[in-house]
């Protein structure tokens, strides 16, 4: 609007006309440069949610394989044999 107004009253090769006229060039090409930054943001942000659900995954699989590893380790077997109390005294034993 305001470079319609410079040219109403003023020559087209005039400073101010010529600066708008270059104001308005620039905001056109940023405008124009608009969608395919939103696409690249909407292509980033869908790539982190992406990532974010196999992270997910994952750890719900290393919890799965935890708990599946415990459930199939034998249990541990003592290889000392109990010593034996005696009777009489209360006291353990030996070689008896």
């Amino acid at each position: 609007m305001e470079l319609e107004l410079a040219r109403d009253y003023a020559e087209p090769s005039s400073e101010e006309v010529q600066r708008l006229s270059a104001e308005v060039r620039e905001l056109s090409r940023q405008a124009g440069e608009l969608p395919a930054a939103q696409l690249g943001g909407a292509s980033i942000v869908r790539e982190v949610t992406i990532e974010e659900q196999i992270v997910a995954l994952l750890a719900l699989q290393l919890e799965d394989a935890r708990i599946r590893e415990v459930m199939d380790t034998p249990p541990s077997r003592c290889s000392i044999a109990p010593r034996r109390r005696s009777t009489r005294s209360g006291r353990a034993s030996r070689g008896s």
